[in-house]
């Protein structure tokens, strides 16, 4: 039941990142970035797939965001995901 109500959350963030405004108010939460690398390394296959495209709208339009992700090692998660 958990699962399903973090899924439906971070897919709906994944639409509010699609939106200018939406963007604005991620990128002001700070550790909003660490939430979604939560989700990525202990969330569904939907949910993973939700925090992915949010942080691709998020790092293609600001580089704050980039360098946060950068951080917290995003790549090297996504790496492990072709791994597997």
């Amino acid at each position: 039941m958990a699962d399903s109500r973090v899924e439906r959350a971070v897919e709906v963030l994944s639409l509010l990142a699609k939106c200018r405004e939406g963007r604005e108010e991620m990128e002001r939460l700070d550790g909003f970035v660490g939430v979604l690398v939560r989700v990525l390394l202990n969330g569904s296959p939907r949910g993973v797939q939700h925090a992915l495209s949010t942080l691709n709208s998020l790092c293609y339009c600001n580089e704050g965001m980039r360098w946060q992700a950068k951080r917290e090692e995003i790549e090297e998660i996504c790496l492990g995901f072709l791994e597997d």
